[in-house]
């Protein structure tokens, strides 16, 4: 690959970008857009400036190369960008975190998480992988000094981890009726099989709403919990589409989603779109076993064809491997 152009909305000081940029100053353009002005680093010729070109005269002028990086990608903001790069004959390359798994990133030419190629991979390659056990670690944002006491776990509970409804996880790939955090916990709430208690834990990137604690005050709510310290307790995990589903199967706990996930596949979790199939779902995978052979080959699956270690060398092999096979 001669060079490639990377386009985004992120931070500009992420960390990932500035690595990768720097360490392959042949071949990086980089385009960050804010406040309506492109900042440009052209590591390539030592340029850094910003200019004041509209948009679409300025991608005409900037995007060149053999591939267009783009982090997540997935919203109106870069589709001038993605059909001048495909009208370039450039190859578009979609990055995102890698569900929270440490050290990783998604990489892909369809898109991330339920709009990738790996999401429509056919079952039946998945079952060629090996069933190998895959050792994970996954982040978790560390509880500040003044976090204060949780309250304690139930005996018995199905696990719901909130999502941010503004988030294109939620805004793309959930039906409507589960766009909205306080519909799916009444919804979870009211089909809870006998016995079972609900457990929530507020997402990490959101402020806690006192509002909707009210709503809800005989669940059990989490601020800072650790996931990792929360799965081995739960007896179900549900959810719309969260990273936390890739974790609770790697936990091998039963999973039921409720929207479009990269692992929404009724051989892995139990699918649940519907509203009036919820109570149903959810009492069918407490009583079914989860495949473990079949998921032990997923996750294998998804670090050889979705995921790649988050330094500069594996990023540009990747992206090399993806624009050759474009």
């Amino acid at each position: 690959m001669k060079h490639f152009t990377c386009y985004t909305f992120a931070p500009w000081d992420m960390p990932f970008w500035t690595a990768l940029m720097a360490a392959y100053p042949r071949h990086a353009r980089w385009i960050h857009e804010a406040d309506g002005l492109l900042r440009v680093i052209d590591y390539r010729h030592g340029l850094h400036y910003r200019t004041a070109f509209k948009k679409p005269r300025a991608l005409k002028l900037l995007l060149d190369g053999a591939a267009l990086l783009v982090w997540n990608g997935s919203t109106p903001e870069y589709d001038a960008a993605l059909a001048h790069a495909r009208a370039r004959k450039m190859t578009p390359i979609f990055m995102e975190n890698g569900f929270g798994i440490a050290g990783k990133v998604q990489i892909d030419r369809a898109g991330v998480n339920a709009a990738s190629s790996f999401a429509r991979l056919p079952i039946e390659a998945i079952r060629t992988f090996p069933a190998l056990t895959m050792p994970l670690t996954f982040t978790q944002p560390p509880a500040p000094d003044d976090a204060g006491e949780e309250p304690a776990l139930p005996d018995r509970f199905v696990f719901l981890p909130l999502q941010i409804e503004d988030d294109t996880q939620i805004e793309q790939h959930a039906p409507l009726r589960w766009r909205r955090m306080e519909r799916v916990i009444q919804a979870v709430k009211t089909g809870l099989p006998k016995g079972y208690k609900l457990v929530m834990k507020e997402h990490p990137g959101a402020p806690t709403d006192p509002e909707l604690r009210a709503c809800f005050p005989t669940v059990t709510w989490l601020r800072f919990m650790p996931i990792a310290k929360i799965l081995p307790a739960a007896a179900l995990v549900v959810t719309v589409n969260s990273n936390v589903g890739v974790q609770a199967i790697a936990a091998g706990l039963p999973v039921v989603t409720l929207g479009d996930a990269i692992y929404s596949r009724p051989e892995l979790v139990t699918c649940a779109p519907e509203a009036g199939s919820l109570r149903g779902a959810l009492q069918a995978a407490l009583d079914a076993l989860p495949d473990a052979d079949l998921r032990a080959r997923w996750l294998v699956a998804l670090f050889c064809g979705c995921l790649c270690n988050a330094d500069p060398a594996s990023i540009l092999a990747r992206v090399e491997a993806l624009e050759v096979g474009a």
